[in-house]
């Protein structure tokens, strides 16, 4: 029986084309098209007025296993305020310069809304060898 829903779901696409290419364009909150990287760099002019000619990609980590979708976190080193933020209607976004201990302690919190980089700072708080490299890393380059 679940041979015959396979042949029937694959009879019901064969005339899409681009069925897979749905499935695999990168989803980006940014401009259709644009880079990770350029994205985060817009992101981050817009919605906290600051810029940075100095980024490394920290991580990058695939959310759903059925689907290829690929976020990727970047570190934005030396940043400086270039502009005010401008935000799009419905955001609020408050700046805040924290120092990286209380980076680390934020994220112990269950509710910590960066879940992928949450580990990092978790085992930075249990491992000062893996602390000073994160540190290093973050701050220095």
């Amino acid at each position: 029986q679940l041979q015959e829903i396979v042949k029937q779901v694959h009879s019901s696409v064969k005339d899409v084309s681009s069925f897979q290419d749905i499935f695999k364009a990168p989803k980006l909150r940014g401009i259709w098209g644009e880079a990770s990287l350029e994205a985060a760099k817009r992101e981050l002019l817009e919605e906290t007025g600051y810029q940075s000619n100095e980024w490394e990609l920290f991580q990058t980590y695939q959310p759903e296993g059925k689907i290829e979708w690929t976020i990727s976190t970047y570190i934005a080193r030396n940043c400086t305020l270039a502009s005010s933020p401008h935000l799009d209607a419905g955001e609020r976004i408050e700046v805040r310069l924290i120092p990286l201990d209380a980076l680390i302690e934020d994220a112990q919190r269950a509710n910590f809304l960066h879940r992928s980089i949450q580990p990092h700072f978790v085992r930075a708080k249990h491992d000062p060898q893996y602390r000073a490299e994160l540190s290093k890393r973050i701050f220095s380059r």
